[in-house]
C-alpha cells in the first residue's frame, strides 16, 4: 500500500476531501482536507531533494490559528550539529554553575526540550505556550516530530494567520506506508493502515494541541517594543 492508497483509506472512514491522481504513477501526491472546528486541516506529502535527480517524502499536517502578532516556533529533533553543542553546554555548565549563570533555557519543561532544538522570536510567550499539559505531553509522546508555528506569509497585516505545521517521516519506526512484502496478505495490509492512522491521528492530535497552547493567551508585548 501507498501514500495515495493509505491516505484515501484513511478519508473513507474519518471523512474530509481527498485529492489525489496517478499522473506519471506518481503514489505520493494526496491531500486531505479536514474539518477541524470549523478549521480548515490539511494532511499532505512533502517532496525533499535526495541528490541526483532523487526525492524522499515526509508527511505535514497544516492548521490555521489566529494570534495578537507575528510569532515564530520551531522544535525540532535534534541533530548532530545540536548534539555536539550541548554537549559544549554541558561543560560550560559546571563551569559557570557557581555563578549561578544560565546559558540555555528549558522554557521550565526540560522533559520536553531535551532531544531537542526550540527556536523562537518570543522566549516569554513560548514559555506561555509550554504551560500547556496537554501540549506537553504530546510533545514528550512523540519525540519525533516536528512542529513550526509561523506567520501565513505573504499575509501581511491585519492579516494575523499563523500556520501550525507537524512534520514527520514515514520512516521512522511508527511508520509503515511501503511494504516489502510483493504479495501482502489481508492482515499485513490492515496493519499497515492501523498504523498509518495511529501515525496520522497523533500528528493532528498535536497540531489541535498547538492550536490550543499558542490561542490560550493574549500576547505579551516582545521586550523591545515595552
Amino acid at each position: 500500500m501507498n501514500w495515495n492508497e493509505l491516505l484515501y483509506q484513511y478519508a473513507q472512514t474519518h471523512g474530509g476531501q481527498y485529492f489525489g491522481n496517478d499522473l506519471n504513477g506518481s503514489d505520493w501526491n494526496a491531500v486531505l482536507l479536514l474539518d477541524c472546528g470549523n478549521k480548515p486541516l490539511i494532511i499532505r506529502p512533502v517532496a525533499h531533494s535526495a541528490g541526483r535527480g532523487g526525492l524522499f517524502f515526509t508527511v505535514q499536517v497544516l492548521l490555521r490559528c489566529e494570534l495578537d502578532r507575528d510569532y515564530i516556533l520551531k522544535i525540532s529533533k535534534q541533530n548532530a550539529a545540536h548534539s555536539g553543542m550541548n554537549s559544549v553546554r554541558k561543560q560550560l555548565d559546571k563551569v559557570t554553575e557557581r555563578f549561578g549563570v544560565d546559558l540555555h533555557d528549558d522554557y521550565g519543561c526540560p522533559e520536553v526540550t531535551n532531544g531537542r532544538h526550540i527556536k523562537t522570536d518570543d522566549p516569554e510567550f513560548t514559555r506561555m505556550v509550554f504551560q500547556d499539559a496537554g501540549f506537553r505531553q504530546l510533545l514528550v509522546q512523540w519525540p519525533d516530530y516536528d512542529l513550526s508555528v509561523r506567520k501565513n506569509a505573504p499575509m501581511k497585516q491585519p492579516d494575523r494567520s499563523h500556520i501550525i505545521a507537524v512534520n514527520a517521516s514515514p520512516d521512522v519506526e511508527h511508520w509503515s506506508v511501503d511494504l516489502l512484502e510483493p504479495f501482502p496478505t489481508e492482515e499485513m495490509l490492515a496493519q499497515a493502515a492501523g498504523k498509518f492512522d495511529r501515525s496520522l491521528e497523533a500528528m493532528i492530535d498535536l497540531a489541535k494541541a498547538a492550536h490550543t497552547a499558542v490561542t490560550a493567551w493574549h500576547m505579551p508585548p516582545k521586550a523591545q517594543e515595552m
